[in-house]
């Protein structure tokens, strides 16, 4: 309602890129299938890198899916009821990334790096309420514009919703999407795997493949990676934030979980197992931000129809 012709098309074009609950395999063909896909996933693996070696705040909420998903998680009760440790535990449960008890010290962790502060004063007996900062909300703005960027490669129109980002309700609307869909992938994914246990659970692994991955690019390898990689210890250390130690105990898993070969000449090259799951969980992630995005401009398409009918 009320867009320009070109602005009209392009969310027409972005919605044969919406889905319901569960991403059907044709969806994952048809990006995994299109020649920018490499750089594509590269592109955002090299941005959240970027953004995370200049914002410290930032970096952590990136460090692991536990504080990932406190983050989104406090930003979609913030925008459905309230934020308080009650809502934000059974959210944990929920999902059966977290237990509870992480749930309180996740919650602080946030209030530490200023992603969430105190609402006001509470009555006795009641629960303590909290609202996301503006730095968390400029957070996500940022991983959002990080995958739409990528995804326009694939799909030029997605520069459509790149263009709302700053828009209060369109961001407000795509966070409460983006927190319903990863809530549900939560629940549906098998999450006893080695690739949650070596890159998703422990402190840096996603940020560890992520840099794998653009090494590769900048070695003239595709995605997934094909090619042995060297691998510096020391700079990955660095580079990251984490001791050395920290590194060679995630080479060492993912060796063992069978997700990494190790050379003799201090390079590692992905399995076929850990090529499949990198792919599985990244492109769920890009495409989980389009379809936030759609589903956004949807809600807000329809409010403006309901609001002219009235």
């Amino acid at each position: 309602m009320g867009l320009p012709r070109s602005e009209t098309d392009a969310w027409i074009r972005l919605a044969s890129w919406d889905a319901d609950e569960r991403i059907p395999p044709a969806m994952y063909e048809r990006l995994q299938g299109h020649p920018n896909y490499p750089a594509t996933i590269q592109g955002f693996a090299a941005r959240v890198l970027d953004i995370s070696r200049i914002d410290v705040s930032f970096d952590g909420i990136c460090k692991d899916v536990s504080r990932y998903g406190a983050a989104q998680w406090v930003v979609y009760l913030h925008l459905t009821g309230g934020l308080n440790l009650p809502r934000l535990k059974q959210m944990c449960v929920s999902s059966r990334l977290l237990s509870p008890g992480r749930a309180r010290a996740l919650l602080l962790y946030l209030r530490y790096i200023d992603f969430v502060e105190p609402l006001g004063r509470r009555e006795h007996g009641e629960a303590a309420q909290y609202r996301p900062t503006a730095a968390l909300f400029a957070a996500w703005i940022a991983l959002a514009r990080a995958a739409l960027e990528a995804m326009a490669l694939v799909e030029p129109a997605t520069n459509a919703a790149i263009a709302k980002l700053g828009e209060r309700d369109f961001l407000h609307a795509l966070l409460r999407h983006m927190g319903e869909g990863f809530l549900q992938a939560s629940m549906a994914l098998p999450q006893d795997t080695s690739f949650f246990r070596v890159f998703l659970h422990r402190n840096a692994g996603l940020q560890f493949l992520y840099w794998m991955i653009v090494m590769a690019r900048d070695h003239g390898d595709g995605f997934p990676p094909r090619k042995p990689i060297a691998l510096n210890i020391s700079a990955v250390a660095q580079d990251l934030n984490v001791s050395r130690t920290h590194v060679r105990r995630m080479l060492r898993a993912a060796e063992e979980e069978g997700l990494l070969l190790r050379g003799e000449d201090s390079r590692v090259q992905f399995t076929a197992e850990l090529a499949f799951d990198s792919e599985f969980a990244l492109s769920t992630l890009i495409l989980g931000y389009v379809i936030s995005a759609v589903k956004a401009q949807r809600e807000l398409s329809l409010q403006s129809v309901a609001a002219i009918a009235s």
